[in-house]
Parts: structure tokens; sequence; C-alpha cells
């Protein structure tokens, strides 16, 4: 199946636009499949979503995205990098729901991350027929049939009904395609990759992994600061000396300048708060992370839930000082036994 649609369920589960219908004294299942949302994005990925929390997206009109024609065995690489790419957009779409869902409804829920294995395939927006990759999707998928529950139980004491409590209102997912269409608009061709990397770095706090947050965090934070001080470099390629317009920063200077031997994180976040151009306090968190990266990069030593946090803190910063985003994703700090 060549598929240009994908799709993936919200975990913990919810419901989307309210609650489902009743019939006598039971939910009435069949109404989880019904649409209630659906947009276009301006890059030209179509969604919708259904209300028991599928999000599904049709790339076919966006081709980073678009199912590769005439596929064979040597596409394997090829075919693999379309579907990451998918993936890579799925997730941008996580870290926009979570902001909209705290800002909107001042809700936060447990983060997922959305992997290969966790998307359902389809031909297209609207096609019926969904390939899994995960029994747990799979189970999700068929609670619409009425078949699919044990006879003589209500079916609100399924599982895959009993587990939704959160309801996300139409405004908040609306807003979080809204986002989400500036992220694939946004000018930096990195804005998505970073989007996603943010999302990734949220769940691995909340798993408790923190040495995994931190170097998730710090990719962040490390490549805005490059980028930080690539446009303080190209601000300054000209000076007026003497009241005479002359190259301040020339390739020679430029390359000494981008020379990562000389010019690592720790120096060039010095010259960008000695300039002005990183916010101090920033600045000094900036550094506390950079440094818990290295302690633990040279020794492995457990990181603290604070440090992992301010990782978290210092690449939402970033993103909002440097690319104009602005993501904040809550954190929740509990161990499910």
């Amino acid at each position: 199946m060549i598929s240009n649609a994908a799709a993936y369920y919200l975990w913990p589960t919810v419901w989307v636009s309210g609650r489902p219908k009743t019939s006598g004294v039971d939910i009435d299942v069949r109404t989880l499949g019904e649409e209630v949302y659906r947009t276009s994005l301006s890059v030209g990925i179509t969604t919708k979503v259904l209300r028991e929390g599928m999000f599904i997206f049709d790339f076919s009109g966006w081709a980073p995205g678009r199912a590769l024609s005439n596929r064979n065995e040597t596409d394997f690489d090829a075919t693999a990098a379309v579907i990451l790419r998918r993936v890579t957009v799925l997730n941008a779409h996580l870290a926009c729901l979570y902001t909209t869902l705290s800002d909107r409804q001042h809700e936060a829920i447990d983060k997922m991350v959305v992997s290969p294995s966790d998307v359902i395939a389809l031909k297209s927006l609207d096609d019926s027929g969904m390939g899994f990759g995960d029994m747990r999707v799979g189970a999700l998928a068929l609670a619409r049939y009425p078949s699919t529950y044990a006879q003589g139980v209500r079916q609100m004491f399924d599982w895959r009904v009993s587990m939704r409590t959160v309801v996300i209102e139409t405004d908040t997912v609306a807003e979080s395609f809204q986002l989400l269409d500036t992220i694939l608009r946004h000018p930096a061709p990195h804005a998505l990759t970073v989007t996603d990397l943010y999302v990734r770095s949220c769940k691995a706090y909340e798993d408790h992994n923190y040495s995994l947050c931190l170097v998730t965090a710090w990719a962040i934070t490390e490549k805005l600061l490059q980028e930080l001080w690539d446009r303080y470099l190209k601000a300054n390629r000209e000076r007026t000396i003497d009241g005479v317009k002359v190259t301040f920063i020339n390739r020679y200077r430029r390359e000494k300048l981008t020379d990562s031997r000389d010019f690592r994180a720790s120096v060039i976040s010095e010259i960008l708060s000695l300039t002005n151009s990183l916010p101090f306090s920033l600045y000094e968190n900036l550094s506390r992370v950079r440094q818990a990266r290295n302690d633990w990069l040279h020794g492995l030593k457990p990181l603290s839930r604070e440090t992992a946090a301010l990782s978290v803190s210092v690449a939402e910063r970033m993103l909002n000082l440097v690319d104009g985003l602005n993501l904040r994703v809550p954190l929740i700090s509990r161990i499910h036994e």
C-alpha cells in the first residue's frame, strides 16, 4: 500500500471536542470515529481529528512527506526517510498541542513521543483502511466497533473508554495546528527538527531519564547558540570606523571566529552575554546546563530532576529568543507503579 497519510492516537487517551453520545445506559462507541475538526496547513498538509483522539495528517501535498512512487527493495532508506520526516511533523504537533492545552485549558497530561511503530498508515486523509505497527494502537482503532467489547459488560468500563478523563476543546486543537503551521513555514530549516527534539526531551524528563533529557535539550540549545553566534557575526561584518564603513569581519576572521576548537559553546556564550545578545539570566542557566552536560558526558554521573528541568527551560528560552517559537510544555514529575 502506498500511504500518503499518517496518524497517531494521543496517549494517554482523551476525548476531543466533547464526550461521545450515550445509547441507552451506555456510551455509543460508534461515535468515537466522528470527525470533529479538519483544516489545511499552508505548506500543503491537510489534517483531521476524530473524537477518540486520532490525529490524521495527509502529506500528499507536502513534498518531503509524500509517498515515493514505484518503490522497490532498493528504496528502503529513501522510504524510511519519508516516514521519519512524517514522524517529525507528528512530534512537532504534539509539542504544539501540549503547549496550547496548557495555555488555553490549563491542563497538563503525560507526554508521548511518536515512533514509526506508533504511526497508523492510511492511503489518504479519508481512507477507511489502516495499517498498524503496534497492537495497542490497533486495539484503540477497534474501539469504535461494538462487537469488540465483552458481552454482558458495559462498554464504558472497557479500558479503551474508561481511561479517557481529559476533554480537549476544539479551539485548543485549532490553535495547535496554527502553531504547527508557523513551525512548518519557519524560515529556519532547523525549526521542525528542534521542535521534535524539544518534545523528546520533555518525554525523557517525565520518564525520569534525566540524562537523555539533558543531552537532547542541550542539542537544541547548542544548535541555537551557534545560530545566534552566526547572526552576530553577520550583523557585525561591517562597521563604521572613523567615519568610514569598513569590513570588520572578513573571510579570514570569520573562519577563525567559527573554528570549533577555539570558539566552543562556553566562549561563544561569554561573548554573546558581554555584547547583550544573550540575556544574562539565560546565560547563567545555559552555563549551568553546559557544565552539567560536560560532567555527565565525562563521568556518567546521575543527574538531578532539577538539572533536567533546567535544561528543558533553557531550550525553551532559546527557541523563543532565536527562532521566535513560544513552546511551553508543562512537565509532570511522577512515578507510575
